[in-house]
């Protein structure tokens, strides 16, 4: 999956996303401190992918200058039922509520990203 953002100067970062592999170092793949998550439906299953952006990767977004990628590593996928999705869904929800009442959401992503749903 990829997709594309502006950043200063509008110049162009692409994200290119793909799994985790026993190659990756350490460095770039833990902690696995979740950049972002994808979640998609087959059937009657949801998937919760788990991704890391590399820290030097998300060095280079914040500042290009020039069109560049930056990798989004996939290091988890969690698969539940619909139920379960709705339980997390809950959750999650019940969660933003009170940090939003709290004021502690940013404001601004570090990263701003643009994935279609198609």
């Amino acid at each position: 999956m990829e997709s594309e953002r502006k950043g200063p100067l509008n110049s162009r970062i692409r994200i290119v996303r793909r799994h985790a592999t026993e190659l990756d170092h350490p460095n770039e793949v833990e902690p696995t401190y979740m950049n972002h998550a994808f979640v998609t439906q087959v059937g009657s299953e949801m998937f919760l992918d788990v991704c890391v952006m590399p820290p030097d990767d998300l060095v280079q977004a914040r500042i290009a200058e020039e069109e560049r990628d930056v990798r989004l590593i996939t290091v988890n996928r969690f698969v539940m039922s619909l139920a379960g999705f709705a339980q997390l869904h809950q959750q999650v929800s019940a969660m933003h509520d009170i940090l939003i009442d709290k004021g502690l959401l940013p404001v601004e992503p570090v990263i701003r990203l643009d994935f279609s749903m198609e």
